[in-house]
């Protein structure tokens, strides 16, 4: 047998090493991520996740606001529907991504808001 054949290939110690500092680094980028706002200084640092939720959730104010100012002109006396189900939207588009509360209509004026705590602004 030839003495000076190499074997390719990794050795255990070498996965279990990689495998290692993998979990390792993924320990400390992973809560970042998907882990709750903190505050830092007083102020309130969003996570991505949350600003993610925050996105969402003002897409969908706006496609219900859409929604309304299209039934308002489809409508002869342009009036504002009565309920947000006399859309006939995704029943996702019409709560809060975050909290999944359902969006506070006005049909009176028309106006629809979030009612999340951060959201008000929406």
């Amino acid at each position: 047998m030839n003495s000076n054949r190499r074997i390719l290939g990794f050795s255990l110690v070498e996965i279990l090493v990689v495998l290692a500092i993998l979990v390792a680094m993924s320990a400390f980028i992973v809560p970042r991520l998907v882990g709750k706002a903190s505050i830092v200084n007083g102020k309130k640092v969003p996570t991505p996740m949350s600003r993610a939720h925050d996105t969402e959730c003002i897409s969908n104010i706006r496609s219900v606001r859409q929604a309304i100012a299209v039934a308002k002109t489809s409508e002869t006396e342009e009036k504002n529907p009565a309920s947000l189900s006399e859309l006939k939207l995704p029943a996702e588009i019409l709560k809060c991504a975050e909290g999944h509360q359902p969006y506070v209509y006005d049909p009176r004026t028309g106006e629809v808001h979030c009612p999340q705590i951060g959201h008000e602004k929406f």
